[in-house]
């Protein structure tokens, strides 16, 4: 009867070492230290999201405001600039730092309103195709082969020109291109997890499905959700700088680093500052987020140990 029991205990234990390896539990995964790589571009990414935040406090003038006698002034660093415009100023005058600083306000500002909106659409919609199935899994699915389908640029200059440029145009064309992302990540991670022993005995201890999606399944969603929104934050700057240039995105004399490049290309040769200052900080932005979410990825995954 002894040895019964034991290799009882054996087998208890190794099924439950297996599903140690499959899933960590939250507790054990907050006590695995970051990486170097992580901390050094979440400082970067958090003083980017500072100047965001201050611009109207720490911006040395108004950005829509300029003096046409100031126009066209060169960085302090070369001849005839000045510290009272340190990175020059552009055709009407106005100070490109405060408008750079501003336009980091205004391009993060629409990175979190896609992310919040997308992200939150795409994520519920995932879940409940990976789990219900049947024809909510058909409709969804074909629907987000549909977006991943559409011109991302050639819908916005459509939209654009029915309804104009506007902050609120912007924010709506994007996330209606990017939560297909979000769903079809989300249907994939519930497909995983709802084959789990523990979604089993949720079942049998009676959870309703909407319980069991809410709080068994997205938590362990969230994870992955959360990388995915990081390395889109760049796909998000790129987008919207880019709608901006074209003219169908965030309208003048609203500051905005795509807007910048649009206004300053005529001048590339003679006042280089005005194209390659904004287009350095869209550049900076991107690669700040995506290695951030490659980063977190290695630091969120439980199935990736770095010796």
């Amino acid at each position: 009867m002894t040895v019964f029991k034991k290799r009882a205990a054996t087998r208890k234990l190794g099924i439950e070492m297996s599903d140690a390896l499959i899933i960590e539990k939250p507790g054990k995964r907050g006590k695995r230290r970051p990486s170097p790589t992580v901390i050094i571009f979440s400082i970067i990414g958090a003083i980017l999201l500072l100047t965001a935040i201050l611009a109207p406090w720490i911006a040395p003038h108004n950005p829509n405001v300029g003096v046409l006698y100031d126009r066209l002034k060169p960085p302090f660093w070369q001849k005839g600039g000045s510290l009272e415009f340190p990175l020059g100023t552009d055709t009407l005058g106005r100070d490109v730092l405060s408008r750079l600083i501003y336009g980091a306000r205004t391009t993060l500002s629409v990175c979190a309103l896609v992310v919040v909106i997308a992200g939150s659409l795409g994520t519920f919609l995932g879940i409940i195709a990976g789990y219900l199935g049947n024809w909510f899994d058909i409709i969804i699915m074909r629907a987000v082969d549909l977006v991943f389908s559409l011109p991302t640029v050639l819908l916005a200059l459509l939209l654009g020109a029915i309804f104009g440029p506007s902050f609120e145009i912007l924010v709506f064309i994007i996330s209606f291109t990017l939560w297909a992302g979000y769903a079809r990540m989300a249907r994939a991670e519930t497909l995983k997890i709802k084959g789990f022993d523990f979604i089993s005995l949720a079942k049998v201890a009676g959870c309703s499905r909407s319980s069991i999606m809410a709080r068994h399944i997205f938590p362990n969603v969230l994870s992955p959700i959360i990388i995915l929104a990081t390395l889109q934050v760049g796909t998000i700057v790129i987008v919207e700088a880019s709608l901006s240039f074209l003219g169908v995105g965030i309208p003048p004399p609203t500051a905005d680093w795509g807007s910048m490049i649009s206004d300053g290309r005529s001048y590339i040769v003679t006042a280089w500052w005005l194209c390659i200052i904004p287009g350095l900080a869209i550049a900076l932005t991107v690669l700040t987020f995506n290695l951030l979410g490659d980063s977190l990825n290695d630091w969120l995954n439980p199935l990736i140990h770095r010796q």
